[in-house]
């Protein structure tokens, strides 16, 4: 049978009747592959999906190995991978992070080791601040709670801090 057609609409791949400018039918095999000039690099994007289940859409390099996956309906979920290791999952749940998630660089780290939440700095120090949804700095309106950690020896950094409304 006919595998590729062009229409006015578009280009036909397992399909005779395209209805966008690329209509790939093929179920688990609807695969676009991009490679480097050599072969030596590249990557897949995959539609997994069937007449009866959709499992989604996958990114992977060009070994096979997943990147990203994105499932839809009730149960749908992003799936983020590094080098084929679940890295962050985002569903109905919330965000699932495995490792260390680094903020503003590298000087900034929170994790949980142990099941106990560790926030780290590499300035030396470490601070945990809780904000009420306002202002974040001494003088605002809003409530804060503060505890802080620094190798400092000198008596110049606070170690615990609550700002009350109103204070």
């Amino acid at each position: 049978g006919e595998n590729v057609r062009i229409t006015p609409t578009g280009l036909g791949i397992g399909t005779s009747s395209p209805s966008t400018s690329l209509h790939i039918r093929g179920g688990a095999t609807s695969v676009i592959r991009m490679d480097s000039p050599d072969g030596s690099n590249g990557y897949i994007l995959k539609a997994n999906v069937s007449n009866a289940n959709n499992y989604g859409f996958m990114i992977e390099d060009g070994a096979g190995t997943d990147l990203y996956q994105v499932v839809s309906g009730a149960a749908g979920y992003h799936r983020f991978a590094i080098n084929g290791t679940d890295a962050m999952r985002i569903d109905s749940a919330g965000v699932d992070i495995t490792g260390t998630l680094v903020v503003d660089g590298s000087d900034y780290k929170l994790d949980f080791v142990d099941t106990r939440l560790r926030v780290q700095s590499g300035l030396g120090g470490s601070i945990l601040k809780l904000v009420d949804a306002g202002a974040a700095d001494r003088n605002g309106a809003n409530p804060y709670f503060e505890l802080g950690w620094s190798s400092s020896v000198d008596g110049a950094y606070e170690r615990l801090c609550y700002v009350g409304q109103g204070s």
